[in-house]
């Protein structure tokens, strides 16, 4: 666990241990070594720490030394440096469209001992929770008590959740309660305190502390909280945390950061201690926990002494990792190389090395270019692995569809073809209403050239694991092997009619969030109602906000802010609903609108029409041809 006063890499690096209780089986792979292609930017001369993708679709870096830097890079390598109060400890993207900064100011000062009237040195810590817009303003949203440092607070570890507040550790000395705090966009800040041990002892006997310290806080897959926690005794224990408050301890959770894959499989780093001790692979393995606790432990081919961390999800149920491989020694201590590694499902281990200079690499993600990004500590570098020429189809994501609790009035169809080659399409359900994911279904094997038709009702039922509480409507991932081309049918059997309804994300730059040709209100007590469908692609729950002008002129009536859309979920608005929220009753005659989701905004809009007179048959209005002038 790490130190709430350690800020080193090293302390980073220990903070990744951890203890699992599970059935393990242990996966032969030989891991294939690339070359790398590999672009590298310097940055200011600062520590780089966290690295994430911003909703304008930059590289954001942030610096845990005393320089309080905020580092901007675009996909071209263009870097741009923001300074800031105070030292930024943690950074994610908040539901705003801004970054939110966890952070903390240090002052040491020189004080008088009283009884011996000799000097020392005072540590007085102040922390901080602030967040940067995309354009570089910064504002303090809170500030806490400035305590000396064996009484003071740090707030360690920060998360955008589920509900699109943001959460934080506020972590102090043993000996008081470790808190957990919400903070609502409009800067509303609500306190949870751990429940406290009742009777830990240490090993010789005498009482330990009473309050565990909090390391990591991660989002569950139910839209709860995890929470990774350890006693003064180093026994690690993860806690469930509800959004009002309640915790439990939990079994068989990997008590350290980890992905969740789209089968509900949960992947992590840092293997498996030995009878209480830990051995030098398990710095280097990488581990999958089936939903049933069974763990598949898969090794990199690294030496001894080296480690490989910060796991994140590749686009096509692969996973990404970086290593840090030991090559030697010196008087100095370990001589390492950075790289790059990839893991398939199924436990096939690539690696790209970064060069032969000790780089340290620390922070991953992927990028919007569909490349790794990654931080050189070390070197004071970012680095682009440009994988986009080894990188599968990039999948889709659809909305919209039925599930078998609506096959009364509406009944919802894929259907796909294949033009390229042999392959299945693997589809991941996700409840529209809630954004949790649901299931998992792969097709049969689509030959080229043909076409095939698959029920909701039928993905439905034969998920990799069932679906408990099935969601009236669905949104869906959906992950080719081949080339396709996708249309999602909607069956009205009252009417007895088909409607193609085939909006989906066709990649991040060309999902449509502008919508031409929205009926009026007017329009829609003739019959012919419309409505706005808000799908959520991007990685947190958000509020949309769209605006709303005149069809014919252009002129602008308002700004519609929807409630929280959560991350691949969505959201049907009734146009009535929205002329309601900007108290406006259209002439007879406007007939329609132009709807625009303001940026940012990570999704797609689409236009339904409900034919009212035709047993509420539904048409899609979204889809528009793109005409380019001539030259010459």
């Amino acid at each position: 666990m790490l130190d709430m006063f350690e800020n080193t890499a090293a302390a980073k690096t220990r903070a990744r241990k951890f203890l699992l209780v599970a059935s393990l089986v242990f996966a032969a792979t030989t891991p294939k070594v690339m070359a790398a292609n590999i672009t590298e930017y310097p940055l200011p001369a600062i520590q780089p720490d966290s690295i994430l993708v911003g909703s304008d679709k930059a590289i954001w870096i942030s610096s845990w030394d005393t320089k309080n830097n905020i580092t901007r890079i675009t996909t071209d390598g263009q870097v741009t440096s923001y300074t800031i109060p105070t030292t930024p400890a943690a950074m994610v993207n908040g539901a705003d469209g801004a970054l939110w900064i966890a952070a903390n100011t240090q002052v040491v000062s020189t004080q008088i001992n009283k009884d011996t009237n000799t000097p020392y040195l005072q540590d007085t810590i102040t922390p901080y929770i602030g967040r940067i817009t995309t354009g570089g303003t910064y504002s303090t949203i809170y500030t806490g008590p400035t305590k000396s440092d064996n009484s003071a607070f740090l707030i360690t570890s920060i998360l955008a959740g589920p509900d699109g507040a943001n959460w934080f550790v506020k972590a102090t000395n043993d000996t008081s309660p470790q808190v957990i705090e919400r903070v609502q966009p409009n800067g509303t800040v609500t306190e949870f305190p751990l429940p406290a041990y009742t009777s830990v002892y240490r090993s010789d006997g005498t009482l330990a502390a009473q309050f565990p310290r909090i390391g990591l806080i991660a989002a569950n897959s139910d839209g709860s909280l995890l929470i990774d926690e350890i006693d003064t005794n180093y026994n690690k224990t993860v806690f469930h945390m509800t959004a009002d408050g309640q915790f439990a301890r939990m079994n068989n959770v990997p008590d350290r950061p980890f992905v969740t894959a789209a089968d509900g499989a949960m992947w992590f780093t840092g293997g498996h201690p030995v009878n209480g001790a830990g051995t030098f692979d398990d710095s280097k393995t990488i581990s999958r926990m089936a939903t049933d606790g069974t763990v598949t432990d898969f090794k990199a081919n690294i030496p001894n002494y080296s480690s490989v961390g910060g796991l994140i999800a590749g686009q096509n149920n692969d996973f990404w990792f970086i290593e840090n491989v030991a090559v030697g020694s010196s008087t100095s201590g370990e001589i390492y190389y950075g790289a790059i590694g990839h893991i398939t499902a199924s436990g096939q281990i690539t690696e790209y090395k970064i060069s032969d200079l000790d780089t340290q690499p620390f922070g991953i993600t992927l990028g919007p270019d569909g490349n790794v990004w990654f931080i050189e500590e070390k070197t004071q570098k970012v680095g682009v692995l440009n994988v986009s020429d080894n990188s599968a189809i990039i999948p889709v994501h659809i909305s919209g569809l039925y599930g078998s609790s609506q096959a009364a009035k509406n009944q919802s169809f894929l259907r796909i073809a294949n033009t390229a080659s042999n392959g299945s399409v693997t589809i991941t359900l996700f409840d529209a209403s809630s954004g949790q994911q649901v299931g998992q279904w792969t097709s049969p094997i689509i030959a080229p050239g043909t076409s095939r038709q698959f029920a909701m009702a039928t993905i439905e039922s034969n998920t990799l694991q069932p679906i408990q509480n099935k969601p009236a409507m669905y949104t869906a991932l959906i992950q080719p092997q081949f080339t396709a081309r996708l249309q999602h049918i909607i069956w009205n059997p009252v009417a007895g009619e088909l409607s193609n309804v085939s909006m989906c994300s066709r990649g991040t730059d060309t999902a449509p969030t502008q919508l031409n040709f929205v009926h009026t209100s007017t329009v829609g007590e003739q019959g012919y109602s419309s409505s706005v469908v808000i799908t959520n692609t991007g990685g947190i729950g958000q509020s949309v906000t769209l605006v709303i002008t005149d069809g014919n002129d252009g002129s602008t009536i308002g700004e519609y802010v929807s409630p929280l859309v959560p991350k691949n979920g969505q959201l049907t608005v009734e146009v009535p609903d929205i002329e309601a929220y900007l108290k406006f009753k259209p002439q007879s005659s406007q007939s329609y609108y132009t709807v625009t989701a303001k940026q940012p905004f990570t999704g797609y809009l689409q236009h339904l029409l409900t034919n009212v007179q035709s047993n509420s048959v539904i048409t899609d209005m979204s889809t528009a041809c793109v005409v380019q002038p001539g030259i010459g």
